[in-house]
Order: structure tokens, then C-alpha cells, then sequence
């Protein structure tokens, strides 16, 4: 990963020491065992509650579908993990990240499935990089930025960027590790340390961020 290679408005949300992080990781995104299990095991609780809540404020979808004419945006989307279940339920998904060898994996796992033809495609690039091209103001009906706040270097950017490409009314899901000594304990000694089911190093609990805090950030 070339800093150079990025350009000033990319780099303000931009760490390059998380990127080449996911860059070690690629090809492990859909290996449920794996170092990503418990990604694949919060879509059981992060997909009901994204689908249900964008419910409850838009009721075009179709049967099978009900998410059917809504855009939206997965930002840090990785290898696909949550797009992919967002593009079966009828939403046109685009799903960015920094890290192009995670992209390519996306694409090449999403490609397996000819229901998300259409529905699901992907970009290398980063957010500022998509807010600053034409046409993509007020573009998205959501974004979802789903274990993504922890990893980046500039959160009043981001949700800068969000708000410049998100249609009035919009939703924006985020979910985060909050900044507490139980997500210290558990999300770094014990899940990186002792059992060893995230690799060590993913996480730095000095960037983990409070419900108050991040409540701040989007009202500010």
C-alpha cells in the first residue's frame, strides 16, 4: 500500500495501518470458522435489524423483496459479508472499500450467486473518493457502515461524506465496539490474545467510540 497513491481528501478518513491490516486478510472473509466468524455471525442480528427499521419508513418493496427500489451504500464493506444479504433482499447495494483485494473477493463470491446480478457491485475506493464524484449527492436512501468507525482516522469527515450523498430522510446504520473496559477485556485481550478468534493487532481500543460520542458526532 503506496500512501502517496491516495489522495488528501481520501487520506483524511484514510489509516494506512488499517488497511494493510485487511490486506493480510483478504482471501479469509468467507470462512465462517475463520477469522471473520463473528462477522458472519452478527448478520443474524445486524440484516433483521436494518431490513426492519428501513421498514418502517419505506414501504415500496415487493413480496420476497422488500427492500426492493432503495439504494444503498455499504461503506468498508470488506468481502461482502453484508452486502450480499442486503442485495438478496431486493436493495441495489453498492459496497466500497480501500482494500482492492477484499473488493476482489466480494465481486468474485458474489458473482456465485445469479440472484445478486444487478443488485450488488462493488468499488475500490474510498468514501471522500465517492462523495467528490458527480452525480453521487443525495444518491443513497441508507448507508450502512458496519464495524468500520473503529478502523478509521478522521470519524467528523466521514460523516461529513455521508450526509453529502445521503437523500434527505436518508437512514445511516453504524455499528460499532464501544470504548469501555469489558470491550477491553473481551474485544481485545480475550478475542485477540487468549482465544485468539480475531487476529491480534485488528483492534485499538483508544479508537473504540461511546454511544454519547458517536450521538455528538452525527448531531454535530
Amino acid at each position: 500500500f503506496d500512501i502517496h497513491s491516495v489522495s488528501p481528501a481520501s487520506y483524511s478518513t484514510l489509516d494506512p495501518d488499517e488497511v494493510r491490516k485487511f490486506q493480510v486478510l483478504a482471501d479469509k472473509w468467507w470462512d465462517t470458522r475463520g477469522e471473520f466468524a463473528l462477522l458472519h455471525a452478527m448478520n443474524e442480528l445486524r440484516v433483521p435489524f436494518i431490513r426492519d427499521n428501513l421498514l418502517s419508513v419505506y414501504s415500496g418493496g415487493e413480496i420476497g423483496r422488500p427492500l426492493a427500489g432503495l439504494k444503498i451504500l455499504d461503506v468498508g464493506c470488506g468481502g461482502g459479508l453484508l452486502t450480499e444479504p442486503l442485495g438478496r433482499l431486493g436493495a441495489e447495494v453498492l459496497g466500497v472499500d480501500p482494500v482492492e483485494v477484499s473488493v476482489r473477493t466480494a465481486e468474485l463470491h458474489s458473482s456465485l450467486d445469479p440472484a445478486l446480478k444487478g443488485r450488488v457491485r462493488y468499488r475500490s475506493c474510498t468514501l471522500e473518493e465517492l462523495t467528490e464524484e458527480e452525480g453521487n449527492e443525495e444518491a443513497f436512501d441508507a448507508i450502512v457502515a458496519s464495524e468500520v468507525l473503529e478502523h478509521l482516522a478522521d470519524l467528523d469527515t466521514f460523516v461529513h461524506c455521508c450526509y453529502r450523498i445521503l437523500k434527505p430522510g436518508g437512514s445511516v446504520f453504524a455499528t460499532t465496539i464501544s470504548r469501555t473496559q469489558l470491550s477491553y477485556i473481551l474485544g481485545i485481550i480475550m478475542a485477540e490474545q487468549v482465544l485468539r478468534i480475531v487476529p491480534r493487532g485488528t483492534h485499538e481500543w483508544d479508537k473504540f467510540i461511546t454511544p454519547v460520542e458517536l450521538e455528538r458526532l452525527l448531531e454535530s
